[in-house]
């Protein structure tokens, strides 16, 4: 993977908001997984029209292993639904109590074929009143925050955490970030966070592949296998 290059910050607490939705639409390229479609059982007409759905399928999630920093992914267990839907269960600890989140950086790769053949696809960098933004109402990103346990705001204390039946409508991601061609690419993704002395304080990366299926309101054709899978990775 490249090193991140250039970054920009936003200067308003509109240009913060826009910073977590576009954080929020990140994580849900990799992270967490969407379709809520129900698997039918009976045939129908050939002739229906179809639609399309994405489900993103998670290779890999873990801390950064290559720098010091306080955050450590303990377990990652994944549910996979007949629909071909998943939900996720994040395991996590903190090794240090922090005063607030100064910056965050993120930072996405986008490979064909391979994750040998990749081109840098973007790089963020969030300054804005982000402890407050954490505990926001009604935004984008809060069922999210509140799905964490338990909960996280400023400051920041050590211990053990979890996010639990966590599900992300990647839909929702393509209707908002258009033209970025999901399914075409594998995504590498890494994010960081710094302390109130801009010190590292986590690090973590996760790999993403996007997979659209064919659909109709019976539930999923030509997709994932009708079955229930339960991976765990034990860090």
């Amino acid at each position: 993977m490249r090193p991140m290059a250039g970054s920009s910050s936003g200067g308003t607490a509109r240009a913060g908001g826009a910073s977590m939705l576009v954080l929020t639409s990140t994580l849900a390229l990799c992270l967490l997984t969407a379709a809520d479609a129900r698997r039918g059982t009976q045939s129908k007409p050939a002739f229906k029209l179809f639609r399309t759905r994405l489900i993103p399928k998670i290779y890999k999630f873990e801390h950064c292993t290559d720098r010091e920093h306080a955050f450590r992914v303990a377990n990652v267990s994944t549910l996979m639904n007949h629909d071909g839907s998943e939900s996720v269960d994040v395991f996590f600890n903190i090794l240090s109590t922090i005063k607030s989140v100064s910056m965050m950086k993120v930072g996405i790769h986008r490979c064909t074929g391979s994750t040998s053949s990749c081109e840098t696809f973007n790089n963020w960098r969030f300054t804005n009143n982000l402890c407050d933004l954490m505990q926001a109402k009604r935004m984008v990103w809060t069922p999210y925050m509140q799905m964490i346990k338990p909960n996280i705001k400023c400051p920041i204390e050590s211990g053990p955490y979890m996010m639990h039946n966590v599900t992300v409508d990647l839909d929702m991601v393509d209707r908002m970030m258009p033209g970025l061609s999901l399914d075409k690419y594998i995504w590498l993704s890494e994010c960081q966070t710094f302390d109130e002395n801009r010190d590292l304080f986590s690090c973590f990366r996760w790999t993403t592949e996007a997979h659209r299926v064919r659909i109709k309101a019976d539930g999923i054709l030509n997709g994932l296998p009708g079955r229930n899978i339960m991976s765990n990775l034990t860090v």
